[in-house]
């Protein structure tokens, strides 16, 4: 089932929820939903994003105490627009870099990483 979840902090992320226990739901597919207007035209902007980059797995589990609400039923045009983007997103996420450029270790994503290792809190 196709859904949109409203976390606390006021992100909505879409997916296909499984409810695996009574403490979280499971989002297969998990993609955040960003949008605003834009400056010249006005008009309204919407795509979705990888929920987590720093995971292979499109897959995320969000316990509830971090739910506002979940929409379980979305519009058909955002499903078809979802699964479209899902398709190019995993595309593109999955493809390997083709230059053979050797990079440095950003220390500050290395204590960024090491700041959030075991925190499972959505923020």
């Amino acid at each position: 089932m196709h859904v949109v979840v409203k976390l606390k902090n006021g992100e909505e992320v879409f997916g296909r929820m499984n409810i695996t226990d009574e403490n979280n739901i499971d989002l297969n597919d998990a993609m955040r939903i960003r949008y605003h207007f834009n400056d010249e035209t006005g008009a309204p902007v919407m795509y979705f994003t990888k929920y987590s980059i720093f995971t292979e797995s499109f897959d995320v589990t969000i316990p509830n105490d971090c739910i506002m609400h979940i929409f379980k039923d979305p519009v058909d045009n955002l499903v078809k627009f979802y699964e479209t983007e899902l398709i190019d997103c995993k595309k593109s996420y999955l493809e390997k870099p083709k230059s053979n450029k050797k990079y440095e270790k950003d220390e500050s994503l290395v204590a960024m990483m090491e700041m959030l290792r075991g925190d499972y809190e959505v923020h």
